[in-house]
């Protein structure tokens, strides 16, 4: 847990944290207690906790209304944000490396197919070029064989 307030330095737990034991601890010259703060050198009893017949309690679970105060995680993660900014990096990535690889395959298949480019003769600009290539009876001829449309 934090603290507000500083202990000595030792190697054990840092000057800014204390460690919250739970269980059955026996605590030299005090006796059991159900909890127990322990900042590195010695132990001071927390919670004691009673049960019918004068027995020991337990703890069951520790429930605080600022977890944030609570405990401090000192995570050496990534935030999530940036995480899934890499994660999307990433998968863009391989996206465009699995295209990347389809392309070159496609276009080595077509090259051993024996594909090649469309000559250069064609002129983008004239639109009367390609006219000659296939007649308009032809495209249009089948227009009037279809049945008509059934009757109802």
């Amino acid at each position: 847990m934090s603290l507000t307030q500083k202990h000595a330095a030792n190697s054990l737990v840092d000057e800014s944290q204390i460690l919250l034991l739970t269980g059955n601890i026996n605590v030299p010259k005090f006796g059991n207690a159900s909890a127990v703060l322990f900042n590195g050198t010695h132990f001071q009893p927390f919670i004691l906790t009673g049960a019918n017949g004068n027995g020991g309690g337990s703890i069951s679970g520790i429930f605080v209304s600022n977890p944030g105060n609570f405990v401090t995680a000192y995570s050496r993660h990534l935030a999530i944000g940036f995480i899934v900014l890499i994660s999307l990096a990433i998968a863009l990535g391989l996206v465009f490396l699995l295209l990347g690889v389809l392309m070159f395959l496609h276009y080595r298949r077509r090259r051993q197919d024996g594909y090649s480019q469309v000559s250069q003769r064609m002129v983008v600009n004239d639109k009367n070029n390609n006219m000659d290539r296939v007649p308009p009876d032809t495209l249009l001829a089948g227009l009037g064989e279809k049945d008509p449309p059934p009757k109802i």
